[in-house]
């Protein structure tokens, strides 16, 4: 006699229940429960308040919920030092000639008096002119 198992598509795929993973949604009932007993003996909403954003926050979509992006990007933002390094790769860089370029409407632009190089492009006339 042949036995057929069917297996799910990712093996390594967390459990889940509707939105959430196992572990949350043992977190939300349990938290639900305790809510309800604050609720109906001292009237305080609190707990339910705290289990509810906790069961909109860990909603699960593509193996990430909305609370672990917050850590993430607390630990990115916040706690961890961001860490840069600048520098010359390894190998040094091959210096490279500067052509002189001799063109006459190059040269027409340009000034040879001091003064006139600081002025903007569009203005580049000698002072005195």
């Amino acid at each position: 006699m042949n036995k057929q198992f069917i297996y799910p598509q990712n093996m390594r795929a967390s459990a889940t229940l509707w939105l959430w993973s196992l572990k949350d949604f043992a977190i939300i009932v349990v938290g639900a429960l305790f809510s309800a007993m604050v609720l109906a003996t001292t009237r305080i909403l609190i707990p339910a308040v705290l289990t509810a954003a906790f069961a909109f926050l860990s909603i699960r979509t593509d193996d990430t919920t909305i609370l672990d992006f917050i850590k993430y990007a607390v630990k990115y933002f916040i706690s961890t030092q961001q860490y840069f390094e600048w520098g010359l790769k390894s190998k040094p860089l091959v210096k490279q000639k500067k052509e002189v370029r001799n063109d006459s409407a190059v040269n027409s632009h340009t000034s040879t008096n001091k003064e006139a190089a600081l002025l903007p492009a569009t203005n580049n006339k000698k002072v005195g002119e």
